[in-house]
């Protein structure tokens, strides 16, 4: 075909330059995009929820009311608490919350510092002087907390892995188990919950403690008993001897 054959004005040139691909594929990508933010989304709330749930049934298990699992900081303390003793248990609570309020601190600081510091570079005509010396000493500061509350938050990983381990063990669990706790704790979690576990007590080292905290006091055992005449080791809520038959008083 020549190029005296074509007929110029036939041609559309006000369709010609139309970027027309372009604006299709940006709507599908946009669409896209959209619903993979909303199965993310949708994930997410689905592992909060199954996470409430299977703390709900571990702290009924281990006597604790299941409805703590829905309070922030007190759902932490009662993992804690079932894991360790009381002592170690609050001073990572401790330290949980400090970590939170200074990664928030460190946060708030660190964007009003920026801010501060765009707005003073942009409101003096691109000159540096001393009105953006607070903002960008706020701006540094605010880095400095806020890597202070990342190593906090490290450290509190770290503390919640080791958690999970006593956790399996205050459980009877033991092996392969602690590993998955540690490593994929919201599956081993619900294994725990759901699966036929029974709260054992606090593991230390001299082994499980007695007494668990879902006992109640009437659920306590007695301690052993003798005959004031006789020195006959009693049987459990006897009113006589078994050996004399003196009657015994509590």
């Amino acid at each position: 075909m020549d190029i005296g054959d074509i007929d110029f004005g036939n041609i559309d040139w006000g369709d010609f330059g139309r970027v027309r691909d372009y604006n299709d594929y940006s709507g599908v990508a946009d669409g896209a995009l959209l619903g993979v933010n909303l199965v993310t989304n949708l994930i997410s709330l689905a592992i909060i929820v199954l996470m409430i749930i299977a703390l709900w049934k571990i702290f009924t298990k281990a006597g604790k009311p299941g409805w703590h699992a829905l309070i922030p900081f007190l759902n932490l303390y009662d993992l804690f608490i079932i894991a360790w003793k009381k002592k170690v248990a609050v001073a990572m609570l401790i330290l949980n919350i400090c970590t939170f309020v200074v990664t928030f601190a460190g946060v708030i600081m660190f964007i009003a510092g920026l801010g501060g510091s765009f707005f003073s570079f942009f409101t003096h005509g691109y000159q540096i002087d001393n009105s953006i010396n607070g903002p960008v000493t706020l701006f540094f500061v605010g880095l400095g907390i806020m890597l202070l509350g990342a190593c906090c938050s490290i450290t509190c990983m770290v503390f919640m892995i080791i958690n999970y381990v006593k956790l399996g063990k205050a459980f009877g669990k033991s092996g392969g188990f602690l590993v998955g706790l540690a490593l994929v704790p919201i599956v081993f979690l619900c294994i725990l919950a759901f699966g036929d576990a029974q709260y054992q007590g606090y593991w230390d080292n001299e082994g499980y403690q007695p007494y668990t905290p879902s006992q109640t006091r009437s659920e306590i055992p007695e301690p052993p008993r003798y005959c004031s005449g006789c020195g006959t080791q009693i049987t459990p809520g006897s009113k006589f001897c078994n050996n004399c038959g003196k009657q015994l008083v509590k």
